[in-house]
């Protein structure tokens, strides 16, 4: 839900308009700041998830993953504020620009903005794979159910995580270059990964299916009795 709630927030901040750029710069760079956390900490809780995906497949513990939520909301949160912290120690004067809100991509914050999510996403990758193509020897124990969502998860994040890295990258080039045919490819991309993260990222969750499964129960239920 984490990683739901980061990428929703993320585009809530797209929204302002491009003006701000020159009528409020210190607005302007606040918004490139949060753009910069938030879809950090998407890609921290896409990891987290990965993390939790490969403890359960590679039967590594029987149920609930090797942390517990505090301790991921900690990892989650935390690291991409460390990450955060230590731009804009440096870089923080390139943050936004005269005509956008979002990174200057011919300066070297980008290395900061690009470089620790595409670490992030080649170690998902290295896990996913990791998960899926070995024979570990099952738990005398295990929860299915939690076993079950984990294996639709593992599916399901080698498509989101590159859809979700394509649309971050695109959308900085976009603003940057201000360019409308990648505008265009920015929009389609959210598009499918909305649709995406619903129908199996968070139906994927044993706990969603069976909340919407009482819901569609009680929909049902109340037609018949018309």
């Amino acid at each position: 839900m984490n990683m739901e709630i980061a990428l929703m927030v993320a585009h809530l901040f797209l929204l302002f308009p491009y003006e701000i750029s020159s009528d409020n710069p210190d607005l302007c760079q606040l918004i490139s700041i949060s753009l910069h956390f938030f879809f950090t900490v998407c890609f921290m809780f896409l990891f987290l998830e990965t993390l939790h995906v490969y403890s359960m497949v590679a039967f590594v513990v029987p149920r609930n993953g090797l942390l517990n939520r505090f301790q991921n909301m900690l990892v989650g949160w935390g690291v991409s504020i460390l990450i955060l912290i230590v731009t804009v120690c440096f870089f923080l004067e390139d943050y936004a620009a005269s005509y956008h809100c979002w990174a200057q991509m011919d300066k070297p914050i980008v290395y900061l903005l690009v470089g620790p999510v595409i670490c992030i996403c080649v170690l998902d990758f290295i896990m996913l794979e990791a998960a899926g193509n070995a024979n570990y020897k099952p738990l005398k124990i295990i929860d299915h159910r939690q076993l079950l969502s984990c294996k639709i998860h593992q599916r399901s994040n080698l498509i989101l995580m590159p859809l979700i890295l394509s649309s971050y990258i695109v959308g900085m080039l976009s603003d940057h270059n201000q360019d409308l045919a990648l505008y265009s490819v920015f929009s389609i991309l959210n598009t499918i990964i909305g649709v995406l993260i619903f129908f199996f990222h968070t139906l994927g969750n044993d706990e969603v299916r069976q909340k919407v499964r009482e819901f569609l129960k009680c929909c049902f239920k109340q037609e018949k009795e018309r």
